[in-house]
């Protein structure tokens, strides 16, 4: 039985979303508030951190008080949503100040950096290890089900 997928997508677009209308409720000047670009690189950020997680749980037990960050760079980001490095770059400043990004850690002039979402954002699932099946189990498992078939015949 696979483990579910690390983020519950839905779940936390949705905690995203109130998040954000919780940040922009006070906000009376337009150019302050998170607008729907700035939003699209959120539910960008998480779905490319969901990526992340799905392969780091097949390396070692995922902890929720210790989540390993997420390493990007603004040039990976700005190709999946088609805009310049600089855009997305303003985006995180914007996502940083109101808090969906908890912090980030810059890793030099190669432009990547380790960011890290908050937990009120993200809900996290499935924190178990995937245990990799054996070669050996494979086959034993196809064979088990071609005894089953002939049995039937």
């Amino acid at each position: 039985m696979a483990l579910p997928f690390p983020i519950d997508h839905g779940q936390s677009f949705m905690k995203l979303g109130a998040f954000i209308a919780h940040s922009n409720a006070p906000e009376v000047l337009l150019a302050k508030r998170l607008r729907q670009p700035v939003i699209a690189t959120a539910k960008e950020l998480i779905r490319v951190y969901g990526l992340a997680l799905l392969k780091a749980r097949d390396i070692a037990p995922l902890s929720i008080e210790n989540l390993p960050s997420l390493r990007t760079n603004n040039i990976q980001l700005s190709k999946l949503l088609v805009c310049s490095p600089r855009t997305i770059g303003r985006h995180i400043n914007k996502l940083i100040e109101a808090g969906v990004i908890t912090h980030k850690k810059w890793h030099g002039s190669n432009s990547s950096y380790e960011a890290w979402v908050s937990p009120e954002v993200l809900p996290v699932n499935g924190v178990k290890a995937v245990k990799k099946p054996q070669k050996g189990l494979q086959f034993q498992k196809i064979e088990q089900i071609e005894n089953q078939f002939l049995k039937m015949l």
